[in-house]
């Protein structure tokens, strides 16, 4: 049994030793990786990596990780992580994510210390180990905390880890095997196995939303473990099967795959080769991207539809079966030209539930496929096609990896405000165009529940389909009146057939067991029941559900009463919701109302403690104290108590439990109840009886849409005003931040329950203010005011935080913001009270924001009011309100501007050169070009009249990726052959781009037509390492070797290389050069040319071609064995600050490390300069850089590190090369200067530390003189303290003449600086005065100079003398006065203060006792100062005084600011400051009204001691004695 120490000893995250050691780290440098392993099941972090097979006596067997990796992967920091994996409950909800929350913990703290936080990380896990690591990064990738873990995990080596199982058996089955081949005995608690495989099953599922950020390699067993007879975790559960995953086979049982013999072990070699592809990976597709498109899509998307789907029920048992095997199922799934399979049934029938049985169906009977699955009925009408597209995108994208290169690169051309439906459906379209040879199945389930564009998306769905075959398409509806049958749609309609119901007698028979089982009693009467509910079912199963949960209700159990509840069942699911509602005691009616307001009318489904305080919020809240008394303490069972089981809650969200009911509440049918009103007796003689009068009572559960939105809009402003009174703008900003951090921590005992509302009311405010009724007249002046209030900006920053972070730092301004968000009632509200030249002043603004809401009515009412459209949106670019209109596509917005006043027109040219029929191209506003070219926009160049552009709109249509533009352009009349001012047709253009579908369509006549400069088209494309345009030019004959018009270095290598790339280009470029080289391009045996490929190169610093050059037979890689050649290209590296390329070199050639450039400087010099620390550290230790080599200006690469942008990085550099040779540290340059020097006039504060340390000079003199403190600016306090305590002398004067540093700062005026001198005592001489007087750089100083001395040394007597000879001016004299009262320096102040205007010192005195009387300063501090004012005694405390505006910034500098000292020191009931203040009444008399006043003061604020001081005070002092 392991002791506690043992156990104890097993848990935690270490470095393994040997990566850990010192000499290991100064050989190979610092690591630029982290590997972590986490051991599975009963494993521990050492034993579990431990070979222990066939050891000999002594042997403690290979440990790979320690005794193999390191050997392979030197730059890497190997860590191992242990925990308590001894039993099976180890692996509950709750351990699991302590286990992963632990790792997550250390392994932050190991990597707490500058670039170690990005530093890569790669996991490897050994079976079950690799569940934890799944949920490690699920938690950083939530948590911000730990976002920097998520973000540098490269990839995930799976040694045996189980991803999945085909359901929650399958996973329990999968875990009990693991369980027996770690503890070699059976497990009793099969229980335990069973719970722990959801949760195992949950986190894998979970997983796969992320794991398209990481590379993940799956090693599988393929021996069996001889005891179990079978694979423990087989290739069908190992391997997760996604693109770009690599499966790998492992020879070993599943206890064997994670340990190795030796170093000669192949499976080692598996296993460290994948690990090294695992660090490589990634540097093409930053992380930071992924997760900027995931966000971006989720943004989008609003709502996880695949969780929902996973919470929906599965169905029945034994129901729906006959689907499988109906030839309109089968005839869909087999056949080709078929995608869409639409299943139609009336409301109930189990249309969702049966989608989610075929998903499941089609994809275990395929061999692999990629899903989407969109719910219209989850959103509740709350959806756009855009939703729709980036919901599905998504979800392909967590199956498909592959995809993120090609739709990342498609969303950057377009910035993100500027993306519309066709965009995100062409994106959806390439994704699935990357399934050729798969199956994709997507899901719309409910379609008739989005109204306003079911048709088009399943028209758009269609055209996708067509082009992507292998895509199959599910789709649930109710049945559509006049809708048309489509060919390649197949139907299914359930009402018709006859299998659904044999599913309903099904459904119904396990409910009447389970009725039974609630209800023993009704045993003799199941058979009646079942006949009954057979009867009523009508083929829906929510109907019968409905009729099972009213039956279980039951009140009277006789047979009489139950067959009465059953000859009142409803016939319809209509009658059994009038039937729930009518049932609604007449007190719980307002509840009930509340609740469907919220649930039919809400801006988004509101979260359940959203509803709570929803429902329970009024005008008449008091605050939230009153209503967190009001809070339900369970919302949901107060609905289903006091209205019924209507409501269910998904995604933590709340809603209807189907949309039938929706549907019902909604229906205008049924609204009223018939009452008959009997009229007022008339009992005069001879009256005739009157008839009973017939009247129609709305039901109360039937809601007007305005009255709702009234209600919601009310709640949400009423919550505002709370929090606002609770909290204040700044607190309110404070808990948001935290509540949108999801915090858990607790503001306020009485807020904390109320705060989870803030989001929804922050978030609906505008969709409520967008319906409301313009006869809201209340309600509109409510919003207002909101709007007008200083609450305004704290929600619009809360707003964009949750709707487009993007926008935060846009602040438009109240009208600005309901312009964009479409407000026309509140628009039109705030224009009223606004001047018309204050809309002239913001009209473009506001026009852009209205036109970018595609608001034609607000566009019309702000021109109304005067606002100008002619103004310039972004200054520099010329960008029209047009411009805009037109990239929107606002056809109507776009006349009504051309018809507004204006200098506005069609032809008008932006910055750019871009007319609005150009911008239209690139918008990809068909029909806005068409619209323009009939109003005589000019598409071709040669038409353009007075304007002349660049470009005509077909240059545009193909530089811009706009192929679809192409073929309406040419309708149009646009001339494929016209030139762009630079040469260019459009063909070339498209090469640029990389269109081909724009190439095919532009092609000319010459394929080899040349264009600016010389170019062909298959030389732009080379250019822009457009490899697909590149592939087609060829095949329609393009000239591999076609050159430009730089003759023989134009060649298309030429172009590859000779363009700027970015780093994760360079294996682009290499594969571009090998392509051309492999179809037999020239290389042209010419040394000149050959050279020029590799200076090409290294100008770019790319290695990779380099490498690839050298290593390509005959005479390209040949020319770089001549040491001339290789020199040359050096010394050119070295010059381009190619590093990559210099490492190359000193890998592969004969390169001396130290060889210099021509101005003497070495690879050492240059990468210090350049800050570059790894490059340093490899010069270094792999290729020893001599450290203390000089260059031409006599400086060492400590010297080039350091200058006056020096960081971080500077500081490392500076930190290796003093600790390999100090006699660097005090080295000096050809002006005799120490890196001491250059590190302090460059304000390097760590640096200066550091070479103090290290032995600096602190009093080491250049050329004239100067010491580093001499070099120091003044104003560097923190630089000045430094030197002066390493022993600086200040007083030290240049060998050349000059003042020292002490009298250089009283010159500049540095009263910091010289207190820091003098607070060391070190006491400057009169001469030193006197010198600087004389040779001071700034004249106006030299009195201050003087005196500075004077006040600090305390030599008044010098002072006094200046001032008898009057060479003290009245502006120094006013100086000295102000530093004395804040140094509180008595000799001067009673020095200066006589000299000086009476009113001037007064003011003085009163404004600093007024600031320190209202100063929240230290109390110590605070009555230092005041007790020293009032000992001066020059303060009139007869006055009243304002506090100086830059003690603190909070109070006004306004007149109803100011206070008389005495008054304001009694009403704060400060007894020691009013006593002080009449000590000086001998001096100043004090008025008897200012006394008076004080004393009531003190007596109203309840400072009775005060109060007591005072009256005494004044009963004590004769009367002549105070001033009237």
């Amino acid at each position: 049994m392991a002791t506690a120490s043992t156990t104890l000893n097993n848990h935690g995250l270490i470095v393994i030793p040997r990566c850990a050691e010192r000499g290991w780290v100064a050989e190979h440098g610092n690591p630029t990786v982290d590997i972590v392993a986490i051991h599975g099941l009963n494993g521990k972090r050492w034993s579990t990596w431990t070979n222990k097979k066939n050891l000999k006596k002594g042997e403690t067997g290979t440990m790979w990780l320690q005794d193999l990796l390191p050997d392979k992967i030197p730059q890497a920091r190997v860590m191992t992580f242990g925990y308590n994996a001894d039993m099976i409950n180890n692996y509950s909800t709750s351990n699991v994510r302590d286990h992963a929350r632990k790792l997550l913990s250390l392994l932050r703290d190991k990597r707490d210390e500058g670039e170690q936080s990005r530093r890569p990380i790669v996991f490897i896990c050994h079976s079950l180990g690799g569940i934890v690591a799944k949920q490690a990064l699920r938690i950083a990738t939530n948590e911000e905390l730990y976002n920097s873990i998520s973000n540098s995990t490269r990839g995930i080596v799976f040694m045996g880890t189980p991803h999945r199982g085909s359901d929650l058996a399958s996973w329990g089955k999968i875990l009990a095997v693991i369980a027996k081949a770690a503890f070699l005995r059976p497990t009793k608690n099969i229980k335990d196995l069973e719970n722990n495989s959801s949760t195992l099953m949950d986190v894998s599922e979970d997983f796969r939303s992320i794991v398209g950020k990481y590379y993940i390699v799956s090693f599988y067993e393929d021996t069996k473990i001889k005891r179990i007879s079978k694979e423990v975790v087989g290739k069908h559960s190992a391997v997760m099967e996604i693109t770009g995953e690599e499966a790998i086979p492992m020879a070993g049982n599943h206890m064997e795959i994670c340990t190795f013999l030796g170093a000669e072990d192949e499976r080692f070699e598996q296993v460290w080769k994948a690990i090294k592809r695992v660090i490589d990976s990634n540097s093409d597709q930053p992380s930071e991207a992924k997760r900027a498109l995931v966000q971006r899509l989720t943004q989008l998307a609003q709502f996880d539809h695949m969780r929902f789907l996973d919470k929906m029920p599965l169905p029945l048992e034994g129901t729906f079966a006959w689907v499988l095997h109906h030839p309109t199922y089968s005839s869909w799934l087999g056949r080709s030209g078929i995608s869409i399979l639409r299943i139609l049934g009336k409301a109930g029938c189990g249309k969702s539930m049966l989608s989610k049985y075929l998903l499941a169906h089609s994809k275990s009977q395929l061999d692999w496929i990629a899903s989407g699955y969109f719910s219209f009925s989850a959103t509740e009408g709350r959806q756009n096609l855009i939703q729709v597209y980036s919901s599905l995108l998504l979800q392909i994208l967590d199956f498909a990896t592959s995809l993120y290169p090609v739709i990342i690169e498609a969303c950057s051309v377009r910035p993100k405000g500027d993306w519309d439906e066709k965009d995100w459906e062409a994106l959806l379209e390439a994704a699935l165009a990357m399934f050729p040879h798969r199956r994709v199945i997507l899901v719309l389930d409910a379609l008739d529940e989005c109204d306003a564009f079911g048709s088009d998306v399943l028209e758009t769905i269609t055209r996708v389909c067509r082009k992507a075959p292998w895509c199959k398409v599910l789709v649930t509806s109710r049945p559509i009146e006049g809708k048309s049958e489509d060919d390649d749609v197949l139907n299914l309609n359930l009402d018709k057939e006859s299998g659904l119901e044999g599913d309903v007698k099904l459904f119904v028979a396990d409910r009447v067991r389970l009725l039974v089982k609630a209800l023993p009693f009704v045993q003799p009467m199941k058979s009646e029941i079942t006949k009954r509910l057979n009867e009523r079912a009508d083929g829906m199963f929510l109907l019968v559900e409905h009729i099972h949960r009213s039956l279980v209700n039951l009140k009277g159990t006789s047979r009489k009463n139950i067959r009465q509840v059953l000859d009142s069942l409803p016939k319809t699911l209509e009658d059994a919701y009038a039937q729930t509602f009518d049932r609604i005691e007449a007190e719980d009616r307002n509840f009930a109302k509340s609740v469907l307001i919220c649930l039919l009318y809400a801006a988004r489904p509101m979260t359940v403690s959203e509803l709570t305080i929803a429902v329970a919020i009024t005008e008449q809240t008091p605050d939230f104290l009153e209503l967190t008394e009001d809070l339900a303490l369970s919302v949901l069972y107060e609905i289903n108590a006091r209205i019924g089981p209507i409501i269910a809650v998904t995604n933590g969200s709340v809603s209807l439990i189907h949309a039938s009911i929706k549907d019902f509440l909604l229906s205008t049918a049924n609204r009223y109840s018939i009452g008959i009103a009997k009229p007022s007796v008339d009992e005069s003689p001879g009256a005739r009886p009157k008839e009973n009068i017939t009247q129609f009572c709305r039901k109360w559960y039937f809601i007007d849409k305005d009255e709702a939105n009234s209600h919601l809009l009310s709640a949400c402003m009423k919550y505002l005003d709370l929090c606002f009174q609770e909290w204040t703008i700044g607190c309110a900003a404070s808990i948001w931040a935290s509540q949108n951090a999801s915090n858990d921590s607790v503001h306020s005992s009485t807020s904390i329950e109320c705060e989870a509302f803030l989001s929804y009311v922050v978030e609906s405010i505008p969709d409520h203010t967008r319906d409301l009724s313009p006869t809201s007249i209340q309600q509109r002046q409510r919003v207002k005011v909101f709007f007008n209030s200083d609450r305004f900006a704290w929600w619009r920053s809360c707003y964009w935080t949750l709707r487009d972070p993007s926008r935060v730092k846009d602040r438009p301004d109240p009208l600005g913001i309901t312009c964009l968000l479409g407000l026309k009632l509140t628009v039109e509200d705030l224009l009223i009270s606004r001047p018309i030249e204050e809309i002239i002043y913001n009209s473009t603004k506001h026009l852009e924001l209205a036109i970018e809401s595609g608001s034609y009515e607000i566009v019309k009412l702000l021109i109304d009011r005067g606002a100008r459209v002619d103004g310039i949106i972004k200054e520099g670019h010329g960008r029209t309100l047009l411009s805009a209109a037109v990239w929107y596509g606002r056809i109507e917005i776009i006349k009504l501007l051309l018809e507004t006043p204006s200098t506005l027109n069609i032809m008008n040219q932006e910055t750019s050169g871009y007319t609005v029929i150009d911008i239209a191209v690139v918008a990809s506003q068909q029909a806005t070009v068409r619209w323009l070219h009939a109003q005589g926009a000019s598409i071709n160049l040669a038409t353009d009249g007075e304007v002349r552009r660049e470009f005509s709109t077909l240059h545009i249509a193909a530089r811009s990726l706009r192929s679809e533009m192409i073929p309406m352009l040419l309708e149009l009349g646009a001339d494929m052959d016209e030139r762009s001012k630079g040469g260019d047709l459009a063909f070339h253009l498209a090469a640029e781009s990389g269109d081909v579908k724009a190439l095919q369509l532009l092609k000319p006549r010459e394929i080899d037509v040349k264009g600016a400069n010389g170019d062909t088209a298959f030389l732009r494309a080379v250019a822009f390492l457009r490899e697909e345009a590149m592939k087609y030019l060829l095949k329609e004959g393009a000239n591999i070797n076609a050159r430009n018009n730089n003759g023989k270095f134009g060649s298309a290598v030429h172009r590859a290389l000779g363009k700027s790339r970015k780093r994760e280009e360079k294996q682009k470029v290499k594969g571009v050069v090998h392509y051309l080289l492999n179809l037999g391009f020239d290389v042209q045996n010419k040394e000149e040319v050959l050279y020029s490929f590799y200076s090409a190169a290294a100008e770019q610093d790319n290695e990779v071609v380099l490498s690839f050059l050298m290593n390509w037979p005959g005479r390209l890689s040949s020319m770089l064995r001549n040491p001339v050649h290789l020199e040359r290209l050096w010394s050119f590296a070295l010059d381009m600050y190619a590093f990559e390329v210099c490492i190359y070199l000193l890998q592969t050639a004969e390169i001396d490390v130290n060889t210099r450039d021509g101005a003497g400087a070495t690879a050492l010099h240059i990468a210090a300069a350049k800050e570059n620390v790894a490059l340093c550290q490899k010069l270094i230790s792999s290729y020893h850089a001599d450290i203390v080599i000089r260059d031409k200006s006599g400086k060492s690469p400590l010297h080039r590190a350091i200058h006056a942008r020096s960081g971080d990085e500077a500081l490392k550099i500076a930190d290796l090369l003093t600790q390999r040779d100090k006699q660097i540290v005090n080295m000096v340059d050809n002006f005799d200067q120490t890196a001491l020097h250059l590190a302090v006039e460059g304000g390097c504060l760590q640096i200066a530390k550091l070479l103090l340390e290290r032995g600096a000079t602190v009093d080491a003199t250049d050329k004239i003189g100067r010491s580093p403190l001499l070099v120091c600016k003044t104003s560097a306090l923190d630089l000045v303290t430094l030197l002066l305590e390493a022993g600086a002398n200040p007083l030290r004067r240049p060998e050349q003449g000059g003042i020292n540093f002490a009298m250089k700062a009283a010159d500049a005026n540095s009263e910091m600086a010289l207190e820091t001198i003098f607070r060391m005592r070190i006491r400057i001489e009169e001469t030193d005065v006197l010198e600087t007087v004389r040779s001071g750089a700034k004249s106006e100083f030299h009195v201050s100079s003087l005196l500075w001395y004077a006040y600090v040394n305390g030599n008044t007597e010098l002072a006094r003398d200046m001032l008898n000879i009057g060479l003290i001016q009245k502006s120094d004299k006013e100086a000295g006065l102000r530093w004395a009262v804040a140094k509180r320096e008595d000799s001067v102040v009673h020095l200066l203060a006589p000299t000086l205007d009476e009113i001037f010192v007064k003011e003085l005195f009163g404004t600093a006792l007024a600031t320190w009387l209202k100063s929240s300063a230290n109390i110590v501090e605070r009555t230092s100062a005041i007790l020293f004012i009032l000992r001066c005694g020059y303060a009139n405390l007869n006055e009243y005084y304002s506090p100086h505006p830059a003690r603190d910034s909070r109070l006004l500098k306004k007149r109803g600011s100011e206070f008389n000292p005495l008054k304001e020191a009694a009403r704060r009931g400060e007894l020691v400051f009013a006593k002080a203040m009449l000590e000086t009444k001998a001096r100043m008399p004090i008025s008897k009204y200012i006394l008076d006043d004080a004393f009531r003061s003190a007596r109203n604020e309840n400072h009775q001691e005060v109060a007591r001081f005072l009256e005494e005070f004044r009963a004590s002092q004769p009367r002549k004695d105070f001033e009237e």
